[in-house]
């Protein structure tokens, strides 16, 4: 890297107070001021990891999008992903996978999620192949050509992918569907906590219907599933998935307080106590 690289351990972040006294007050005979001292916290910190790791993805996203990049765009790439590795001297590195793991979930929500797909997760092939097809026109895209590509790669990397890229995966495309539920919410309402992603509390239903044993069966609480399998988990997004190919009606209709929708249940399905409306309870 070049000179203008300056670890943080030489800046005015670090585990030590900084302290900044004028030379004036040094050499006069000057009651000096109280020096000025700063120390970051491990949540300031945790920020400027996801700082560091956005602008890391919005570069490398730059080349994926833009097909083309010079040298210039890999040196400032690596100086991102420098910054990072230098603040989790500070932070630790439990600290720092977390917050490049929600800096990465948060992303996911912000780009095109087909262009996401492939770029997060394609092979170089398959991202070649899909700025073939697609490019920058993903509007002019015919007959949903853009969405069978970016599904093919969700249906390699739940089937052929690594533990972490699977449960990535998961986490970024419930993530979507809670975006787009809480919406639909209106009004105060409990929670259901899937993978640590929040709910509203009316899609209990839906997993339940898919053979998913409720935690928590008394209305009016916030119900967190705590024990799910990355299997159970993806039953619950393709169930998901399915809700969200019949619209927004049905998306509706399923966190409707007062509605027990025949597209939620299996035959085979118990009828689930409704769910209260009531304000969300304080979660530990």
């Amino acid at each position: 890297m070049t000179n203008e690289t300056e670890t943080l351990t030489n800046s005015p972040i670090n585990h030590s107070p900084v302290c900044e006294q004028s030379r004036d007050e040094v050499t006069n005979n000057v009651a000096p001021q109280q020096p000025t001292c700063f120390v970051p916290t491990p949540d300031e910190l945790a920020v400027l990891v996801k700082h560091w790791v956005n602008e890391a993805i919005d570069d490398e996203y730059f080349i994926f999008w833009g097909q083309c990049f010079g040298l210039s765009d890999l040196d400032q790439i690596d100086f991102d992903w420098n910054r990072v590795h230098e603040i989790e001297k500070m932070l630790g590195p439990e600290a720092t996978r977390k917050a490049v793991e929600d800096a990465y979930q948060q992303a996911a929500q912000d780009y095109d999620r087909n262009h996401w797909i492939v770029f997060r997760y394609g092979t170089d092939e398959e991202q070649t192949a899909y700025q073939e097809v697609v490019g920058q026109c993903v509007e002019d895209c015919q007959d949903g050509l853009a969405d069978r590509l970016a599904s093919q790669v969700v249906k390699k990397v739940f089937s052929e992918g690594s533990v972490e890229q699977q449960t990535r995966l998961l986490k970024e495309e419930l993530k979507r569907h809670s975006t787009k539920l809480n919406h639909l919410k209106t009004g105060p309402h409990h929670i259901v906590e899937i993978f640590g992603i929040h709910f509203p509390a009316e899609v209990k239903r839906l997993i339940s219907s898919i053979g998913i044993e409720d935690p928590e069966p008394k209305p009016r609480r916030n119900t967190f599933f705590k024990t799910l399998t990355l299997e159970q988990g993806k039953l619950i997004l393709s169930a998901f998935d399915e809700i969200a190919r019949k619209g927004e009606g049905a998306l509706k209709e399923l966190v409707s307080a007062h509605t027990q929708s025949s597209a939620v249940r299996s035959p085979s399905a118990k009828p689930q106590q409704e769910i209260s409306g009531s304000e969300v309870e304080n979660i530990a």
